[in-house]
């Protein structure tokens, strides 16, 4: 697929950690084509962090912002990153999984957690403890499923594993779950 431009939004959604960002940057590159994060456009537009909006306008406001923005985006062709929580609205979930490829990229609960280690950027698991941590994989991980048309358990797999298995379900259009059950 090298050099083949996409003429779909392909979105990466799952919980934080799990790699969307890394993923999504070595997805484009493979692909030549844009790659769009939910979360950095937000920043770019609020002229502020998320922690920034998180703290002075509430975590409400910023899901109202999320919502717009996805609009935006998914009328664009690329590889599309998103926030964590971004299935957390209907209209979301319905908007990823209508408007291109939407694939979940999930792990195990342990690796997100050691990846998220020391991480103070992510306001949702700001002052959380691990199983406060995990509790909120669980409660989320339904939502994640219900958007996505792929689904990548990422835990034991290289980023140029994950463009490739990525690569290779598109191709066979096999949008089926290949994930274990985590719960």
């Amino acid at each position: 697929m090298m050099g083949e431009r996409i003429l779909v939004s392909t979105f990466l959604i799952g919980f934080m950690g799990v790699g969307k960002t890394t993923i999504g940057t070595a997805l484009a590159k493979h692909w030549d084509c844009p790659v769009f994060d939910t979360d950095q456009l937000i920043e770019k537009e609020q002229n502020r962090s998320i922690n920034q909006i998180f703290s002075e306008k509430g975590e409400a406001y910023f899901r109202d912002v999320e919502v717009d923005m996805l609009k935006v985006v998914s009328k664009k062709s690329g590889v599309i990153t998103t926030g964590g929580g971004i299935i957390l609205r209907e209209e979301n979930r319905l908007l990823l999984k209508n408007s291109g490829r939407s694939i979940f990229l999930t792990c195990e609960p342990h690796v997100i957690l050691e990846r998220l280690k020391g991480d103070d950027t992510r306001p949702v698991i700001k002052e959380k403890n691990a199983a406060d941590i995990v509790a909120l994989f669980k409660k989320r991980l339904p939502l994640y499923k219900e958007s996505a048309n792929i689904i990548i358990d990422t835990t034991f797999l290289s980023v140029e594993e994950v463009v490739h298995e990525i690569n290779k379900r598109i191709k066979k259009g096999n949008y089926g779950n290949n994930s274990k059950q985590f719960f």
